[in-house]
Parts: structure tokens; C-alpha cells; sequence
């Protein structure tokens, strides 16, 4: 038996009705018309040979199916971010320079830094700390990155 490929826009599709609570709310996230939505859902239950939802009046239902598709779609979309994120990632450093007032920079910054760090590890900061007079000398030598 040959197996199908799956679409992750069909995947990303089918959780976002699931995450919307419907079709209609669907279409709103995701910019597209309600029957579209209904075709890539078709599209979805045709190529798994089941249906995913209980045709019912609102609330929207799962059938067991659509349960167990609803937990490896987590897993896809997730392997799919992770995999996007670290093959783009670059290998480059990138440097920003700053000028720092030295009363300032001893208590608040090494905090803030900390947490810019953990966010964005890729950039290094290079800080000169001074007096009000020398770092604005050095703003205009046009000598940092953030003003």
C-alpha cells in the first residue's frame, strides 16, 4: 500500500479549526474563505481515508480518528518549526555596540542582559561605560549601534 505524503498546510489547517472551534473562525486566522477551509479538510480526510470530525451542530467534535491526528499534527508542525529554526539559523555573531552611563549600567543592566541573552544568544553586546560628556561625544563618532 502506498503511503501519502501529507501537506503541512493541510496539517496546519485542521488544527487551527480545532484551535478556532470551528470552521468560520478558522477561515478568519487564516485568511481564507470558509470553503476553503471545508476543501483542505476534505482534502485532509481524503488522503487519511477517514473522516476527522462528527457532522453535528456546534461544538465542533473530533471523531477518534481525528484525536489521534490532532496529536501527531502537534508533533509535525512542531518537528517542522524546529527543523526551519535550525537549519536558517546562522552561524554568525552578530555585534551590537552600546554606550552605557556607568551609574546606570552597575545596577539595572547586567539583569536586563541576562534575559536579552537567553532570548537572542546570537547577538553579542559591547558596551562602553562612561559619563554622560564622553558617550554622547561618542554618539557622534556614530560610535554605537543604539543611540
Amino acid at each position: 500500500m502506498l503511503v501519502p505524503d501529507i501537506d503541512l498546510d493541510l496539517v496546519r489547517c485542521f488544527v487551527t479549526v480545532v484551535e478556532s472551534g470551528g470552521f468560520t473562525q478558522a477561515s478568519k486566522r487564516l485568511h481564507l474563505t470558509q470553503s476553503a477551509i471545508t476543501m483542505k479538510i476534505k482534502r485532509l480526510e481524503d488522503l487519511l481515508g477517514k473522516r476527522l470530525f462528527i457532522k453535528s451542530v456546534p461544538p465542533l467534535e473530533l471523531t477518534l480518528e481525528g484525536e489521534v491526528v490532532l496529536g501527531y499534527a502537534f508533533r509535525l508542525l512542531e518537528l517542522n518549526h524546529e527543523m526551519v529554526t535550525r537549519v536558517s539559523k546562522s552561524d554568525a555573531m552578530t555585534t551590537i555596540r552600546l554606550g552605557v552611563v556607568s551609574h546606570f549600567g552597575y545596577h539595572h543592566l547586567p539583569v536586563w542582559l541576562a534575559t536579552f541573552k537567553k532570548a537572542c544568544p546570537q547577538i553579542r553586546v559591547v558596551m562602553d561605560m562612561g559619563m554622560t560628556e564622553e558617550l554622547l561625544k561618542s554618539l557622534d563618532e556614530d560610535r554605537f549601534d543604539l543611540p
